[in-house]
């Protein structure tokens, strides 16, 4: 909450597959299926978006991370 305190929020969410998309950066070049992830909760709606290849290694992600921040993008360089 700012002020160092733990506030537990519960999102209802659903999860959908989609097309598939290329991802290279780094060693990491392949592709996988976007998987998005879209989360309601107390009137905050976030949607989260994932590269999930067919080993099931996240080979890039797009997650809400907080109020403050927003979102970040997590691309590993190497798995």
């Amino acid at each position: 909450d700012g002020e160092g305190k733990t506030v537990e929020t519960r999102f209802a969410c659903t999860v959908s597959v989609g097309e598939s998309r290329s991802v290279a950066q780094g060693l990491v070049k392949g592709s996988g299926r976007v998987v998005t992830e879209a989360c309601r909760a107390e009137g905050v709606e976030i949607s989260n978006t994932y590269v999930v290849n067919s080993s099931g290694q996240i080979l890039w992600s797009r997650q809400w991370i907080g109020p403050a921040h927003g979102y970040a993008v997590i691309a590993p360089i190497r798995l």
